[in-house]
């Protein structure tokens, strides 16, 4: 089932609009989800923002064995790894971040999966003033509804340096 949810998710044109896919959804469901995952997106972006580790590791469903995030050439796994992973990235001496959105485009898929294309700027500038990272990156994920929040499952990203 997951593998034909990302056929699905992956098969859809990225400038055709709307994205349509055959489903049970009702439009008031597939608006719904649409809008869920994009306000997960925006809490992902005010974590980062913030320098929550918490609430950027509550974006992400990664304690589920499904979990993956692929980072241009790195894949990051689930659970602890990835949780270290944050912790030590964000223990830096970073001053502050922005992520912002640029782009999101939410294909609900059904009433539990739904994939998302985006583009965000991401930028980090260390306590010393020395800017760390300036990047623009390309974003797709599957998402999944867990208890009520939409949870990031499959994710990849890639950008240039």
């Amino acid at each position: 089932m997951l593998m034909a949810i990302l056929v699905a998710g992956l098969s859809c044109n990225f400038n055709s609009k709307p994205h349509t896919v055959k489903n049970s959804l009702t439009e008031s469901d597939s608006i719904q989800i649409v809008n869920k995952v994009i306000e997960a997106t925006d809490l992902f972006a005010n974590a980062n923002n913030k320098l929550d580790t918490k609430g950027i590791l509550n974006f992400w469903h990664y304690y589920n064995p499904d979990f993956i995030i692929v980072e241009n050439t790195t894949i990051h796994l689930p659970g602890e790894e990835l949780e270290k992973g944050v912790a030590d990235f964000y223990s830096v001496g970073i001053d502050s971040t922005n992520l912002n959105w640029t782009k999101r485009e939410v294909l609900p898929l059904s009433k539990e999966y739904a994939h998302l294309i985006g583009e965000y700027n991401f930028y980090l500038k260390l306590k010393t003033g020395e800017e760390m990272m300036n990047y623009h990156i390309y974003y797709s994920a599957l998402f999944k509804e867990i208890g009520g929040e939409w949870k990031a499952l499959r994710v990849h990203e890639s950008y240039t340096e």
